[in-house]
């Protein structure tokens, strides 16, 4: 492991009290949907009955639920490829293929087009607040493939993501789709790009922190080519 690796992960475990170190779930699963506007809203992550401050970007796994207070929340659910509005005062549950709300009533649903979540691991959530305190620091300008030199199969995947991106600089989700494209194709500076840009527009998501961690590692192990013009 490169000297870069060792020092982003000591230096992330040192800025924790002891006792608040992170405790994933032992396999990486995808999320079912994402919030894309939650202004006023909680999240009641699976078998747990604390609500925690929702943020747009925060992915929703199986077993979610989310609480609106005074403003609507919106998200967007994979399973169903749809695009649903929760009105004020409402609670709904994310299960594998449906929502199902517990109270109050959905104020819109639409269909939605692509949608590509990655595979991620659950922090729990006696440890959230402390790995949202997890930064990096001192990385290196991380190599990326040129667009024109993505193979034809990554640019098909892309696309539609590309003009969803194109037409709402507010929907996170098709940056988190185009991440998730470059990840699983193997470009993984590709991919730490996009998540950066994500992390620059929707500061303070855990789970973003969480992957880019991920991605340095993995690209401090890897020699990767310098940018392809």
């Amino acid at each position: 492991m490169s000297q870069r690796a060792i020092k982003l992960i000591l230096g992330s475990l040192l800025i924790l009290p002891v006792g608040q170190l992170p405790v994933f779930a032992d396999a990486q699963e995808t999320p079912v949907g994402i919030l894309l506007s939650a202004p006023d809203a909680k999240v009641v992550r699976a078998n747990s009955t604390t609500p925690l401050d929702a943020k747009s970007c925060d992915l929703l796994f199986s077993g979610d639920s989310i609480r609106t207070g005074s403003a609507a929340a919106s998200y967007l659910f994979c399973a169903g490829k749809s695009r649903q509005t929760l009105a004020p005062k409402g609670e709904a549950l994310f299960e594998a293929t449906q929502v199902r709300v517990r109270k109050g009533k959905l104020a819109s649903q639409q269909p939605a087009g692509s949608c590509m979540l990655p595979a991620m691991l659950r922090v729990s959530v006696a440890s959230q607040q402390s790995y949202g305190a997890m930064r990096m620091r001192d990385l290196d300008t991380v190599p990326v493939v040129a667009h024109d030199r993505l193979p034809p199969s990554v640019l098909a995947d892309l696309a539609p993501f590309e003009k969803a991106a194109a037409q709402s600089g507010d929907d996170p989700s098709p940056l988190v789709g185009m991440a998730t494209v470059f990840e699983r194709a193997g470009l993984l500076s590709n991919a730490y790009e996009v998540y950066s840009k994500i992390q620059s527009k929707w500061p303070g998501v855990i789970w973003v922190k969480s992957k880019l961690a991920e991605l340095d590692r993995l690209l401090a192990a890897k020699t990767e080519p310098r940018r392809i013009q």
